[in-house]
């Protein structure tokens, strides 16, 4: 047996937390945040716990288009992290109102939760236990949210193709509200005639679809006898608010079962937050999307407002002058040149005037969107504003950023109409003041009083 004596090395003093909130990191540093994504770079500059500057550059970059596939792939590990969380909460859900938890089984292949679902509707299901099973079904089969969650720009994902949005029509169910948002989000998005004349009687189809209801689509699915023959019950766009109905008109047949009215009352304020639980809380999204104006409390103190549509004419004045002020072009001798009084008078009173008129006319509609598209071949013009005298050429694009500058400059002059429909990173307020501070209170922008 050994005789060492062993002994415990004291604890070391304690020492004092790092105080993070306090350091002048967080206080009085000025820090740039640069985040540089598939579509674009975000920059965000503080002062402190100061809010500065923060902007986004938008570009085409083709290498990036691999992490598209990482980024599908997230967003199924996030759909599937959601779909078990709900479970979770329906389980508690069912343990507080003491009905059995019930696994979904179909061993026969005979659509069991879709039957009982119908059953449900029609008239009173058996036991608690087969409600448990259409509540679990539902909740997990929960339709699209086209407002609520972060899954795409539009209900069929990211971006504007027509195929993958028709083919998203033509299994959807769509409200005529939402219908009428997403033919005016397609109606300048570049797709040819045919592609918009197919796209829109697939959704017309949709929104006659949705008047029907689900127990519509149900009925139809069991009207063949055999499974094989059968429409499939599966392949169907559910909003979340037909979801919803639906799951409303199950509970309030069997309301015997949560106690009577009182019990069905508070048993659907449950379960609406369990139907539509995402990972950040449902409308944190929409909220975020409409963030306060980041330089009004700058420039006017108190509360700050809302930031206002891209289609505000003062925003739009700003941003093309904020444009033409900071980004050259190149001539062929590589000079690099900024756009002069003229020019500028030009494009602010002329140009971006009219279109700001029409926009606000209600006369740039579907039938301009390829004139829209292509704005940007006026390049003579525009050297001709800028150096009446004809000295002055224009470099090549392969040898100057000279695309890229009138590419912006089109899309500035002449918006997609789905852009002027998204909210800016300012007010409108902010951006007249800025405007009348930038040229110091000598422009009066004539094309005000023409508006």
């Amino acid at each position: 047996m050994s005789t060492v004596e062993y002994k415990l090395n004291s604890s070391p003093a304690t020492t004092t937390p790092f105080d993070w909130k306090n350091d002048a990191f967080y206080t009085a540093a000025v820090v740039l945040g640069i985040d540089i994504g598939i579509e674009g770079i975000g920059v965000w500059l503080r002062k402190g716990r100061d809010h500065v500057y923060a902007r986004t550059f938008l570009f085409n970059t083709p290498e990036a288009a691999p992490l598209k596939g990482r980024r599908l792939l997230r967003g199924g590990r996030r759909c599937r992290q959601s779909e078990q969380h709900r479970e979770v909460l329906l389980k508690e859900f069912c343990a507080e109102l003491n009905l059995p938890w019930t696994e979904i089984k179909d061993e026969e292949n005979e659509d069991g939760p879709f039957k009982l679902r119908l059953r449900a509707v029609r008239s009173k299901l058996a036991s608690k236990e087969a409600l448990v099973v259409c509540l679990r079904h539902i909740i997990k089969h929960r339709g699209y949210d086209y407002h609520e969650t972060d899954g795409g720009s539009f209900p069929w994902g990211e971006e504007l193709k027509a195929d993958v949005a028709t083919s998203w029509a033509k299994a959807a169910y769509c409200s005529p509200e939402d219908a009428a948002e997403i033919l005016h989000d397609v109606s300048d998005c570049g797709w040819n005639d045919k592609q918009l004349v197919t796209f829109r009687h697939a959704l017309t189809a949709a929104v006659e679809r949705h008047k029907q209801g689900i127990e519509a689509a149900l009925e139809k699915h069991f009207a063949q006898g055999k499974n094989n023959l059968r429409i499939p019950a599966r392949k169907h766009n559910f909003p979340r608010s037909l979801i919803w109905e639906h799951l409303e008109i199950i509970c309030g047949n069997h309301r015997d079962f949560f106690g009577g009215e009182a019990g069905l009352s508070a048993a659907l304020l449950k379960l609406k937050p369990i139907l539509n639980y995402h990972r950040k809380k449902p409308g944190a999204l929409a909220e975020r999307k409409v963030n306060r104006c980041p330089v009004a409390i700058y420039l006017f103190g108190g509360t700050a407002p809302k930031c206002d549509p891209n289609s505000n004419p003062h925003i739009r004045l700003f941003k093309l002058l904020e444009f033409l002020a900071t980004r050259s072009f190149v001539a062929k001798d590589g000079t690099r040149l900024l756009a002069n009084a003229n020019l500028m008078e030009w494009l602010l009173d002329g140009v971006l005037a009219d279109d700001i008129r029409a926009v606000a006319a209600n006369k740039v509609k579907g039938g301009q969107k390829q004139e829209r598209r292509k704005f940007g071949g006026f390049r003579d013009e525009f050297i001709a504003r800028f150096d009446p005298n004809g000295k002055i050429e224009l470099a090549g694009d392969r040898v100057s950023h000279n695309k890229d500058f009138f590419e912006q400059l089109g899309d500035l002059l002449r918006p997609k109409l789905s852009v002027l429909n998204t909210r800016a990173s300012l007010c409108g307020k902010s951006a007249e003041e800025l405007f009348k501070r930038a040229v110091k209170n000598g422009y009066d922008a004539k094309m005000f009083g023409r508006i």
